[in-house]
């Protein structure tokens, strides 16, 4: 008689029953669409088209009595069937770190009500020294409040708080967690960072600089702009060539303006009443006149060679279109009724971004190390200012110009009409883009290799806060009056 598995007498070996419950468990995670989550690569995170995206935050709240660190094994989610990693690595947590935020995970997942969180600590310590007892467990299950119903496709929040209190084991530092999903923002008054490789807008509140939520949307993201009249966000999709519009008091994408005859549309600016939007579009050689109440394309001007970033200049007497042209080394000045050329400034460098200060157009060249100072509109050169290393973005407050010096890591202050260098401040690595907040007086600086936003304060340069982000930052857009 022939052994058969289904009889007492056959055995199998330990590499095969290893093998069985390997492909079991391969089965049970192909049939809940899951995907062990991995570091995000310097090539970016992949996310695939049926999964949803998590970011988990930690925060301390209030102020510790005593020192209390932890290393986290394993951090996991569950919907109550499945119990499922959100890292693949070890993080040690801090209950000194401040009111700032601590970024412990980013996965995806596929979509499911999940319902509880489950930290399991290979140490705690208080003070330096071991905390845990032989009879303490190291595990710690957490309901999560809020309800989540989000899609594939979508991102959001997580956040642990990790409330401050008396320490007496082992009671109190378990009851110390709580979790909760993101909700609706209290507030449009908001500090939004596009993540253009996790086609993701971080949304981070001013007043307490932490994150507090997040949306994604479908594609590659381009520039953005917000208006605070409609109190609407509008973000370039360049792979689905369409403009976002996001209702800032609900956080929510309301429509998708269709760009006719666009190939990658990247650069964005809105007319000061917010009725139109222009759009350029380089590889087509296109600029369009969007008409934001239709939603219909008023004209558009393919005449212009790689057309560029874009700036409207509200005059006295008339308006401008300005568009940088960087294959002409020139600046164009358009109609913004008809987007018909009035004129061409000639430049003799290569423009990558423009400002207007007054009667002064500013004029940021990557290849240099100086921006250059022309009169408006006349286009006549009147200074070049030495500033740092591949200067990029720029923007201005109460008469002063600050520019991103991607090179060297620093700010340039520049007071315009001494036409200097003035002050430098630290802005961290590759500082890709920047923005101001009047009224939050605050300097927003965007750090792509170091995946960040730093806040520093607008007049002593004081570093407030430093924001940990999904991926590498690209630009910065305040949600503010």
């Amino acid at each position: 008689m022939t052994n058969h598995p289904a009889y007492p007498q056959y055995q199998r070996s330990t590499p095969e029953r290893l093998l069985i419950l390997l492909i079991l468990l391969i089965l049970c995670c192909g049939c809940n669409g899951y995907r062990p989550p991995v570091p995000a690569a310097d090539e970016g995170f992949t996310v695939a088209p049926d999964q949803m995206l998590i970011s988990l935050y930690l925060a301390a709240v209030g102020k510790p009595a005593a020192r209390i660190a932890g290393e986290l094994a394993a951090i996991e989610i569950s919907d109550g069937r499945l119990w499922l990693p959100l890292t693949m690595e070890p993080a040690t947590i801090d209950n000194t770190m401040g009111q700032g935020q601590q970024l412990l995970a980013l996965a995806d997942l596929p979509p499911a009500d999940y319902t509880h969180l489950r930290l399991t600590f290979s140490t705690i310590t208080v003070n330096g020294q071991p905390w845990f007892a032989e009879t303490m467990p190291r595990e710690l299950e957490l309901p999560l409040a809020g309800s989540l119903h989000w899609s594939a496709g979508s991102h959001c929040c997580l956040f642990l708080d990790w409330h401050q209190i008396s320490l007496t084991p082992p009671d109190p530092f378990w009851h110390s967690f709580a979790g909760r999903w993101q909700a609706l923002p209290l507030s449009t008054d908001l500090v939004t960072v596009i993540c253009d490789r996790l086609n993701t807008v971080y949304q981070i509140s001013p007043d307490r600089n932490q994150v507090v939520g997040t949306l994604r949307l479908p594609g590659e993201l381009g520039e953005s702009a917000y208006n605070d009249r409609r109190q609407r966000c509008y973000i370039l999709g360049i792979d689905n060539r369409r403009l976002y519009v996001i209702d800032a008091s609900t956080s929510r994408l309301v429509d998708g303006l269709p760009l006719p005859a666009a190939v990658a549309p990247r650069f964005l600016v809105l007319s000061p009443d917010g009725r139109f939007a222009y759009v350029s579009d380089p590889p087509a050689n296109r600029i369009t006149k969007l008409n934001l109440e239709s939603g219909f394309v008023e004209t558009q001007n393919a005449s212009i060679l790689g057309p560029s970033r874009l700036l409207y200049r509200s005059g006295a007497d008339r308006h401008d279109l300005v568009v940088a042209v960087p294959d002409e080394q020139a600046v164009y000045l358009l109609d913004p009724e008809t987007l018909g050329i009035r004129r061409i400034l000639a430049l003799n460098r290569t423009p990558r971004q423009l400002l207007t200060v007054e009667d002064r157009l500013y004029v940021t060249d990557d290849t240099s190390s100086t921006v250059g100072v022309y009169q408006w509109p006349a286009g006549t050169l009147i200074t070049q200012i030495q500033v740092g290393r591949s200067p990029g973005e720029m923007a201005a407050n109460a008469g002063r110009l600050y520019v991103c010096n991607v090179g060297d890591a620093s700010i340039s202050l520049i007071l315009p009409r001494q036409n200097s260098d003035f002050r430098r401040l630290p802005a961290g690595a590759t500082p890709v883009d920047l923005a101001i907040s009047p009224n939050w007086q605050k300097l927003y600086i965007a750090n792509r290799d170091q995946k960040k936003l730093t806040i520093r304060d607008l007049h002593t340069g004081t570093l407030l806060a430093t924001v940990p982000l999904g991926d590498k930052p690209r630009e910065i857009t305040l949600w503010e009056p």
